[in-house]
């Protein structure tokens, strides 16, 4: 038999039951490793506090679309914009949103109590004691500021105070509640609450945040989604240790978000406002120019009353003047839009629309839907964005259109009283025996009743834009105010120990197999077949005690099993690699 044939290799099957055996054999590492590992979940459960998912539900809705202004006109979207639920997804995810909840709230101090070495609860509005910074410090600290406080059951106090380095910058030891630190970055007062226990030990950890960090923290923590597509609807979620805290968290950062809507709508009614009293006063004033030139001429004439003879012949005419004030109106109007248009405080408005010039009817309805695209843009876009840009210079050219149109529409509108005007002349000639008083008293009063029309359409206006300043709705209406789920976030307890457990198991294969990783030796004869073609011979175990006697034998039976190679190898050598380490055997 040829003992230098090469070993042949094993099955797959039997090197996994190999390993599987050798596994096996150390199965009292499995048990140590599963029981330490378990203790560490049922630590970590311990040392986890509970957390519950707090939501609230927003409808997004457009109140604005609803507004009176100038609804005739065509300017129902003039001073706002529709809303678009991802647009208001970004208002309530802004960081001035989440800076001004963490102002309100005092998020920027945070309590834990240390129970023990593995037991931290956090606390919010049932501290037993509270920090009370230096005036503006949260406005300007960039990072935080750790404080370690302990309290005897005597009262007295021992504060260490750690900058966002982990540096301690201030110690102190033995003071009684309240106190006042003096720490290189300013006073700090610590003061008890009714919550704390005054004949119990206290130990507490306070974090000082500044308000712009604390915003970015909350940020991190609190998600904004929409959870349809199909639904405007705006989903604020929390995962909260005090579900009461949750609550007023997510409420808060609602409440802040339609505050905020509520002074958008407001300032837009301002506008409105603002825009019709510089109009109500300019009409007011051509007004009462013209019930003044009534009234002289009423007394200069001695007038009281008209007569009733001409009343056959101004019904004749009737006709002809209501087509003169329709005319003067339609005039009137269309001078009232080249006004606005030219008016650089309304440059950004949007127009209303003349009923007597179909041409500038449409290129003012394409001008009005260009501005409240811009509006709806503005709210997203950047300054320099290419896409405002390119609106610019398109609501700009149009403008320019409009100009042309309007300046051409008025002339058109003018020429076309002149005609009235010319045919209404001529019918006075044939009413030559009213008196020219009549006459005059007819044109001021027309000129007064439009000018009446027009004032009583802006006080009506106005009196709009004061109710809803006065009444401005949110964007946001609140279809469900902050609730906690009734299941805790994340894995169970029961969850958490089996994952230890199921780690604890792998340790050790995973241990063993990185340790075989790392072996730079042979451990067994059967190893080295695999290794190797050579043929094993015999194996010479290590003695811990030197017996010459047992050494010897194990050489003969090497020397023995040497003979039945059929190979002449009847003499080989033993020594040590260095000298002074061993005798040489030859056999």
């Amino acid at each position: 038999m040829d003992n230098n044939k090469p070993t042949e290799s094993k099955s797959p099957q039997t090197d996994l039951s190999d390993l599987l055996h050798s596994y096996i054999s150390k199965w009292p590492l499995f048990v140590v490793s599963i029981v330490i590992f378990t203790i560490l979940g049922a630590a970590f459960c311990y040392m986890r506090q509970t957390r519950f998912e707090v939501q609230a539900n927003v409808l997004i809705t457009d109140d604005d679309k609803e507004a009176d202004l100038m609804r005739m006109s065509g300017l129902a979207d003039f001073f706002s914009a529709s809303a678009s639920a991802d647009a208001e997804l970004e208002i309530i995810k802004s960081f001035t949103l989440y800076r001004n909840v963490v102002k309100e709230l005092g998020l920027n101090t945070k309590y834990v109590i240390r129970k023990n070495i593995l037991k931290r609860i956090e606390v919010f509005g049932d501290t037993p004691l509270r920090l009370t910074a230096p005036a503006e410090m949260a406005d300007t600290l960039n990072g935080h500021l750790h404080f370690k406080v302990r309290v005897n059951k005597d009262g007295e106090t021992s504060v260490k105070v750690y900058n966002v380095l982990n540096k301690k910058v201030f110690e102190t030891d033995d003071k009684k509640l309240p106190a006042t630190f003096k720490t290189p970055y300013g006073d700090f007062k610590l003061e008890t609450t009714p919550e704390y226990e005054a004949d119990k030990n206290l130990a507490m950890s306070i974090w000082f945040f500044g308000y712009d960090v604390a915003a970015e923290n909350l940020q991190k923590e609190v998600r904004c989604f929409t959870p349809s597509k199909k639904a405007d609807i705006i989903t604020v979620s929390y995962l909260a240790t005090n579900v009461a805290a949750g609550k007023r968290i997510v409420n808060e950062i609602v409440d802040e978000y339609n505050d905020r809507g509520i002074e958008q709508s407001r300032k837009k009614a301002r506008k409105i406002a603002d825009f019709i009293d510089n109009r109500l006063g300019a009409i007011a004033a051509d007004l009462a120019t013209t019930e003044s030139q009534v009234e002289q001429y009423k007394q200069k004439n001695n007038l009281t009353n008209l007569s009733a003879d001409a009343e056959y012949m101004m019904s004749k005419k009737s006709i002809l003047e209501g087509r003169l004030f329709e005319a003067e109106s339609g005039l009137a109007t269309l001078q009232l839009t080249r006004e606005m248009l030219n008016d650089p405080q309304s440059r950004n408005s949007m127009l209303p629309i003349p009923s007597l010039s179909e041409s500038a009817s449409k290129i003012i309805s394409e001008y009005n839907k260009l501005i409240l695209e811009r509006m709806q843009l503005e709210k997203t876009a950047k300054s320099g964005n290419q896409k405002l840009e390119q609106l610019n210079d398109r609501i700009d050219a149009l403008r320019r259109n409009l100009f042309i149109t309007l300046d051409k529409s008025i002339t058109t509108a003018k020429l076309h009283v002149s005609e009235i005007q010319s045919s209404n002349t001529e019918s006075q000639h044939r009413l030559s025996q009213i008196p020219r008083q009549e006459r005059e008293y007819i044109d001021i009063a027309r000129q007064q009743e439009i000018k009446q029309s027009l004032y009583m359409f802006m006080l009506r206006e106005q009196e709009q834009a004061n109710m809803r300043i006065a009444n401005a709705l949110p964007k946001g209406q609140i279809i469900d105010r902050a609730f906690a789920k009734t299941r805790p976030s994340g894995m169970g307890k029961a969850s958490i120990i089996l994952a230890f457990m199921f780690i604890g198991l792998c340790f050790v294969p995973v241990l063993l197999y990185v340790r075989d990783l790392l072996r730079n030796h042979v451990n067994s004869a059967d190893e080295l077949k695999k290794l190797t073609q050579l043929p094993v011979i015999g194996q010479i175990p290590i003695f811990k005690e030197d017996n010459y006697n047992l050494r010897t034998e194990e050489f003969v039976a090497v020397a023995t099993s040497l003979l039945f190679t059929g190979k002449d190898n009847r003499v080989f050598a033993v020594t040590t690699p260095e000298q002074g380490q061993g005798n040489l055997h030859r056999y």
